[in-house]
């Protein structure tokens, strides 16, 4: 079970997989702890944050 204080550590599993299968949000695997529409609700609202293009830079800086 995820609880709070993990979520953002297990948040960028089903991001990625999202990502790199190019499967829809409603095909998330449920092995990932958290129900389609609540990993999609956070990508948002990290996306409005910029938290995906702070990240970017943290890690390549370049």
């Amino acid at each position: 079970m995820t609880t709070a204080r993990s979520w953002p550590r297990t948040f960028s599993s089903p991001c990625r997989a999202v990502a790199m299968s190019g499967c829809t949000w409603r095909q998330l695997p449920p092995a990932f702890g958290a129900s389609w529409q609540t990993v999609h609700r956070r990508f948002t609202g990290w996306s409005k944050a910029r938290v995906w293009a702070k990240m970017t830079w943290i890690f390549d800086p370049s």
